[in-house]
């Protein structure tokens, strides 16, 4: 148990009136890292995200994860800058066949906003996405499931 004497107790009371206690309480340390998490997990829980990076990214992302106990970064494709009172975002982002890509950005956008701002208070003043592929899935190796992609069709343009 602590026993504080009454000149520790005025040297704190000076101490602190030195300070704005407005402002100790309002800082929000919060490192890059944890806000590009936060970025990187709000974007992929919206509809229509395949997967996150640039395509050498999302290739090393791939060895990850044959690596025993190894796993791609939730932050791929992600990158923030990060302020006292406000962060910004750039992502690359991968879809999925038959989305409307204005629509899933629009998505991830707002979700990124509202995660950011939910978690850690920051304001998202910009959140810039660059879709860097669509996914198109495949019935089996190397044979696209989408309609008219069967090579028996002639080709119309060359």
């Amino acid at each position: 148990m602590a026993v504080y004497t009454d000149v520790a107790a005025e040297d704190l009371a000076e101490f602190l009136k030195s300070y704005d206690i407005g402002e100790l309480l309002s800082y929000k340390g919060i490192a890059e890292g944890v806000v590009a998490k936060i970025v990187g997990i709000a974007t992929r829980e919206v509809a229509g995200i395949h997967s996150m990076g640039s395509g050498a990214g999302r290739a090393m992302g791939s060895v990850k994860d044959l690596l025993p106990g190894g796993s791609s970064s939730v932050t791929e494709g992600v990158s923030v800058e990060v302020g006292s009172t406000q962060a910004a975002a750039d992502l690359s982002i991968v879809t999925e066949y038959g989305m409307a890509i204005q629509d899933v950005a629009q998505a991830v956008r707002d979700n990124v906003i509202r995660r950011v701002q939910q978690m850690t208070g920051l304001e998202m003043v910009e959140v810039n996405i660059a879709v860097t592929d669509v996914n198109v899935p495949t019935k089996s190796a190397g044979t696209p499931s989408v309609p008219g992609a069967s090579s028996g069709r002639q080709q119309r343009v060359q």
